[in-house]
């Protein structure tokens, strides 16, 4: 599981949703949707953003208009291959990001060390957790 410290920007609710726009320590900007009672907390709040990596996407630059809102562009730094799944560890600003994604997918993108991608994760698939200590 990736996780990193977050400040949140600004919460919006109705009813039941929040959805909360996020900065990364590294200056990168996320949007996460979560549902339950309150949301979570508010501007200026420290929190975490938790990310599985089987929830990550990767698409090679320039990517055409996606709904999308998470995008992490990265660099390649490690690369996995199984039978099945690759394991993907990618530099994205100076956080550390790992990606698992189904080995099709990897030998499609044709990716190599050093490659630079941009990582797409859903706004309902982020996790946000509690403050940062």
């Amino acid at each position: 599981m990736n996780r990193f410290a977050a400040t949140l920007l600004e919460c919006e609710r109705e009813g039941c949703l929040s959805l909360s726009r996020l900065r990364l320590d590294n200056g990168v900007e996320l949007t996460a949707l979560s549902a339950g009672l309150g949301g979570v907390g508010e501007a200026g709040a420290r929190l975490y953003v938790a990310i599985k990596a089987a929830e990550v996407s990767l698409a090679r630059p320039p990517l055409p208009a996606i709904s999308l809102r998470n995008r992490l562009p990265g660099r390649v730094l490690r690369l996995e291959h199984g039978r099945l799944l690759s394991r993907i560890m990618l530099d994205c600003a100076g956080l550390s990001l790992e990606v698992l994604i189904t080995r099709r997918g990897a030998d499609e993108l044709a990716l190599e060390l050093g490659d630079e991608v941009i990582a797409l994760v859903k706004a309902n698939e982020l996790t946000v957790l509690a403050d940062v200590d």
